[in-house]
């Protein structure tokens, strides 16, 4: 068992998907599921460009687009520097957009949680150093015990089963910060995800672990709704698969995990014990990449330079 020092509390997290979310009909979804399950954050919907944007953007609901436009104009929002920078290195036209925003509501504190978005033209998975990483998702983290008068997992559930039933997710999970932070963070060099490229394995079995028609198609649908866990459901074209009964009881877990990912097929996983297993996934046509070249970072003389693995 790893164990990450001072990392939060907070439930979080995240629904990934195969496609551009400007494009298609998830965000005006995604804008319908929280007036349903999240009406007080709804009531007063923001949209920020990142935390505590002076210039976020209040939304109303009863415009089926009013999410989508502003996710679109916070997340594509470029800064004075970023500016600057581009026209002194002459950088050219990019045809590419992405973007990132976060969604909270008017009183962030009394929702207890809230949401990102990041969308991008270059899809399923975008290039970063030698791995491929989800590149349109829908994350987020509950700081609060009690969401919208349930407790934070129930409504986490809630809330996965809207999303699957509307939209196409390719991959989704929901952990507490800790159970996280033992499986796939590194802190002994700064702080990296461990397990997160998409074209070797998943980064792991969690509380909770939505599987979209790709790892259906994968690991079987047979193989998923016999799966020795708490809880499994079918819900539109996924599996949502809860490992044990309560997020919070993560540490107490890990035998619940393992013979989850045993009866899945350990080769879909990223496993922190044993980092170069063999692995598989499914082929989303995304390159091999070349290795990354070793990080050198400049000692205090500023000349001679440590290289970092």
């Amino acid at each position: 068992m790893w164990v990450v020092a001072g990392v939060s509390e907070d439930l979080c997290f995240e629904f990934h998907y195969g496609h551009d979310l400007v494009t298609t009909g998830v965000l005006p979804v995604l804008q319908l599921v929280l007036a349903e399950v999240a009406p007080t954050m709804a009531a007063g919907l923001e949209v920020h460009a990142y935390e505590r944007d002076p210039e976020r953007r209040r939304i109303g609901l009863g415009d089926p687009e009013a999410l989508r436009a502003a996710v679109v104009a916070k997340g594509t929002e470029r800064g004075a520097l970023y500016q600057d920078l581009a026209a002194s290195h002459g950088a050219p036209r990019m045809d590419r957009r992405f973007g990132h925003a976060l969604l909270q509501g008017h009183r962030p504190r009394a929702a207890g949680f809230f949401l990102s978005v990041d969308f991008d033209t270059m899809a399923p998975a975008r290039p970063s150093g030698n791995q491929w990483l989800w590149s349109n998702s829908i994350g987020g983290r509950i700081s609060r015990p009690v969401v919208e008068g349930i407790a934070r997992q129930e409504w986490l559930l809630r809330f996965a089963r809207r999303l699957a039933a509307q939209t196409d997710i390719v991959w989704g999970a929901g952990y507490h910060h800790a159970e996280f932070a033992a499986t796939n963070l590194d802190t002994s060099q700064g702080i990296r995800a461990l397990g997160r490229d998409v074209r070797q394995f998943l980064p792991g079995i969690y509380w909770l672990n939505v599987f979209g028609r790709p790892y259906r198609d994968l690991i079987g649908t047979r193989r998923l709704l016999s799966a020795p866990a708490a809880a499994v459901d079918q819900t539109g074209s996924h599996v949502i698969v809860s490992a044990y009964p309560d997020a919070e009881d993560w540490a107490a877990n890990q035998a619940s995990r393992d013979a989850l990912r045993a009866a899945l097929g350990a080769e879909h996983f990223y496993d922190r014990d044993h980092p170069h297993s063999a692995h598989r996934a499914p082929d989303f046509g995304l390159a091999e990449l070349p290795p990354r070249p070793p990080l050198r970072v400049v000692t205090a003389d500023g000349t001679n330079f440590t290289q970092m693995p």
